[in-house]
């Protein structure tokens, strides 16, 4: 059996990459907001969340590949549908490799190829109407064209990092985000200070992906990896049948992506529509404070993520349910510390760099911070019922975004409550059902309870710091 082991080296570079990757967005977020305007960062803001509303495009592709890229190196024959062909032996087969390498090339060709035709035909639309026909910033129809093609490049190369992570290069991958996120940092460094505006910071995000996409695929490619993979013949029947097992969780992942946009990011999308610039820009501010504390916060879990299923092919539970409960200890503690950082001491750094934009009052902050991190919780537990190759939560997904739609449009429309009401409603439907029904469903799964699931992941928590001490 082909074994995935996770070293210290692989988490330690994985907390330096998103180290950063967090601070290509907070080394030059004081730049950018002493530096341009109240408008031009809402357009920042809601461009952002345009292209993450496209990116749903992804449809799920990405983790479905990294985790069948995991399956092949774990000594896997045969894709499956739905679940694992758990005690698999073997070495890597590499027809299977080099027919999946094929289909997920093919298969991001064509959405990076949809994803720009939707920026440049809806997207356009609704930033036409958000900066009343592109004339509330300078050049800002040149930004989004510039903006549209960076996103195409970036959603183009997303799979390299799937096929890294799959195969266990957790390290290499993490070089590669941490390659391309300095030079954008530098980039944007560069022409914020050469007064290019808001159209620097697209360029860099335009130039910087292309780095990371060159060292991924010198990483992935490695001699070895070439000189089995040259000349390995498939049919067409295969790359369908590997189509297939990838299509059908895929689809409800997508669907599922779906609904957590229409979760998390659908009420920004309709702030820009209703509400002042200035408070789109705070809402924005927020929501990207918070983003980088849970993206720490999972970079632990993402970085066992290919161990853990290498364990559940195995049929080891025992140390499948140990590494997973240790990545929710090591979730917990840093969210809990980096959430009370931004409510207490965001506002103060905001005024200490001269910000043109700040955060919402404290009991929006505070409401907000745990909203999020009850969101983030029941989305690893659902993450980790996926890598068993099973998408259950769907139609849950679906109804709660369906509902928080809703429920934003009749607070922003009918009602003066502004971002608290969308907060209240977020936070509202996804406690009635999400937030603790996908934790104890891997709770009867693993015949745990939440306190030995808690005692587990510290004994190994405190296991790994006595080693290091």
């Amino acid at each position: 059996m082909s074994n995935i082991d996770i070293s210290k080296g692989d988490i330690i570079w994985s907390y330096v990459s998103q180290f950063f990757n967090i601070a290509s967005g907070l080394i030059t977020l004081p730049l950018i907001l002493h530096l341009l305007s109240t408008e031009e960062i809402a357009m920042n803001y809601l461009m952002l969340t345009v292209t993450t509303l496209v990116t749903l495009m992804d449809f799920g592709f990405t983790p479905q590949i990294s985790r069948q890229v995991s399956y092949v190196y774990s000594g896997a024959t045969k894709l499956l549908k739905e679940g694992i062909v758990e005690g698999s032996t073997g070495t890597v087969n590499y027809q299977l490799l080099a027919c999946l390498l094929s289909v997920t090339r093919r298969i991001f060709r064509i959405i990076s190829a949809i994803v720009l035709v939707l920026l440049m035909t809806l997207g356009t639309w609704y930033m036409y109407f958000v900066t009343e026909g592109f004339s509330n910033v300078d050049n800002s129809f040149a930004i989004w064209l510039v903006f549209c093609t960076s996103s195409f490049f970036s959603i183009y190369f997303k799979y390299y990092d799937s096929l890294l992570v799959g195969r266990g290069l957790v390290k290499e991958s993490k070089q590669c985000i941490l390659a391309s996120k300095v030079l954008q940092i530098v980039l944007v460094y560069v022409l914020l200070l050469a007064s290019v505006g808001l159209m620097g910071v697209c360029i860099a995000n335009l130039i910087s992906p292309f780095l990371g996409r060159y060292l991924a695929h010198h990483f992935f490619y490695d001699n070895g990896t070439i000189s089995k993979l040259y000349g390995q013949a498939f049919s067409d029947e295969l790359k369908s049948e590997i189509f297939q097992a990838i299509w059908y969780n895929a689809k409800k992942v997508g669907v599922n992506f779906i609904g957590t946009y229409c979760t998390r990011q659908f009420g920004m999308f309709l702030i820009g529509l209703y509400l002042a610039s200035d408070v789109v820009a705070s809402y924005g501010l927020m929501m990207q404070f918070v983003t980088i504390v849970t993206s720490i916060s999972v970079t632990f879990f993402g970085t066992l993520q290919p161990q853990i299923i290498s364990y559940r092919i195995q049929g080891d539970r025992v140390m499948t349910i140990r590494r997973f409960s240790y990545s929710i200890i090591v979730y917990y503690l840093l969210c809990i510390c980096g959430l009370a950082v931004v409510v207490f001491l965001g506002s103060w750094a905001l005024n200490l760099i001269g910000s043109n934009a700040q955060l919402p009052t404290l009991n929006i902050l505070l409401l907000y911070s745990l909203v999020c991190f009850l969101e983030e919780n029941h989305s690893n537990f659902a993450i980790f019922i996926s890598s068993g190759n099973q998408v259950p939560f769907v139609p849950a997904a679906l109804i709660s975004g369906f509902l928080i739609c809703i429920g934003d449009f009749v607070v922003l429309q009918f009602t003066s409550l502004g971002l608290l009401g969308i907060i209240l409603i977020q936070g509202g439907v996804q406690l009635a059902y999400n937030n603790w029904y996908w934790p104890r469903w891997v709770l009867k799964e693993y015949r745990i309870s939440f306190r030995e699931f808690l005692k587990s992941g510290f004994c190994e928590l405190y296991g790994m710091l006595k080693k290091i001490m």
